[in-house]
């Protein structure tokens, strides 16, 4: 929970939104926030009082904090990888996937199939929309 200078609260949580008919979530858990409110018996809920997150809401009153764009591309020419891309069940080690022995690459050493459980070699990014706007 988030209470602004204004002594307003939101509420921020996880969520996902189902695509029909499969009810899939295809950009998997998302961040939300919403506008919250305590109930005079002291309950904690949504100010619009339902219960589904809402597409839109309106922002606080503070000063907008912008953050640099992620570059579309990656070229891999730092030693570390961007913290935007994520591997599967354990973190990228040098024994098995590196930017330090060629520079500009992502090197990485083959292990289990897709199919384990255990110990694959895997370095994606989440899907971020549903639409590519250019």
């Amino acid at each position: 929970m988030v209470q602004t200078q204004d002594n307003k609260l939101y509420l921020v949580h996880l969520t996902g939104r189902p695509l029909k008919p499969s009810m899939n979530c295809n950009l998997g858990r998302e961040t939300a926030i919403q506008k919250a409110t305590w109930t005079e018996d002291g309950w904690l809920r949504l100010a619009d009082g339902g219960t589904n997150p809402m597409e839109m809401i309106e922002g606080p009153d503070v000063p907008e904090y912008p953050f640099e764009s992620e570059p579309e591309t990656e070229h891999f020419d730092h030693e570390e990888i961007s913290i935007h891309f994520n591997t599967l069940r354990e973190p990228l080690t040098d024994e098995w996937g590196t930017t330090k022995d060629r520079p500009g690459y992502l090197r990485m050493i083959g292990r289990e199939s897709f199919s384990s459980n255990h110990r694959q070699s895997i370095v994606a990014r989440r899907q971020q929309a549903f639409f590519i706007s250019r």
